[in-house]
């Protein structure tokens, strides 16, 4: 791994330019992806939780899309700064002359991004999941959420690949580009009940958008 690294030419930063002025690090997440609370605020106390052991307590700023940008002086004090969500990713320039950890919660935007970066397993994980609920007998699956993310393009294209390798098919593709909402898709769906072409499995891109589906069947 080391001469791999060489061989591409990784430099690695001076461990001189890692001195904390302030024992804390920047967390800096997005209004829009904070939203989602059922995740973020899991991975922000989880953040917490392990800066709290090593001693360094937690800033978090969030960001609207109002904002031109961070103020560098909100940065240079702080030990590292960690961006989270894709929607983050414009900021992540404010710190190109800035020597210090910087972490990027969210799919790298290119390849040899020159971030360290954390993503999820969401492709495959979708996938493990929608080919589970096919070999328990689901055939025709349909999928609500958008796909302008892309954690969320991830996750359909796990379950495409599910259903690829597999006898179902996907007859329904409900991810905002018809601005399908969910009442929307209630409406459709009792088109569908009564022609017979009901989907037995609704993919979903979040747990907010399946409690949005679900709210038309209580």
């Amino acid at each position: 791994m080391l001469a791999a690294c060489d061989t591409l030419g990784y430099v690695k930063k001076n461990q001189v330019d890692f001195v904390a002025v302030n024992q804390y690090v920047m967390m800096i997440i997005p209004q829009y992806d904070a939203q989602d609370t059922s995740f973020w605020m899991k991975v922000i106390l989880g953040v917490e939780s392990e800066l709290n052991k090593n001693g360094y307590a937690l800033h978090l700023k969030v960001i609207d899309q109002t904002e031109n940008g961070i103020e560098k002086s909100e940065l240079k004090d702080a030990a590292a700064v960690i961006f989270a969500g894709h929607g983050s990713l414009p900021y992540v320039v404010k710190l190109k002359d800035l020597r210090k950890p910087v972490m990027v919660m969210t799919y790298a935007p290119y390849n040899m991004f020159e971030y360290d970066t954390i993503s999820l397993s969401d492709r495959e994980g979708a996938c493990v999941l929608c080919e589970k609920m096919i070999s328990m007998g689901h055939k025709k699956i349909a999928y609500f959420g958008p796909m302008n993310r892309p954690s969320m393009k991830k996750r359909f294209d796990g379950i495409y690949e599910a259903v690829k390798n597999s006898d179902a098919e996907i007859v329904a593709v409900w991810d905002k580009s018809n601005y399908y909402e969910a009442e929307d898709i209630y409406t459709e769906l009792k088109v569908r009940k009564e022609k017979g072409t009901l989907p037995t499995l609704i993919m979903c891109s979040t747990d907010t958008y399946a409690q949005s589906l679900m709210f038309y069947f209580e």
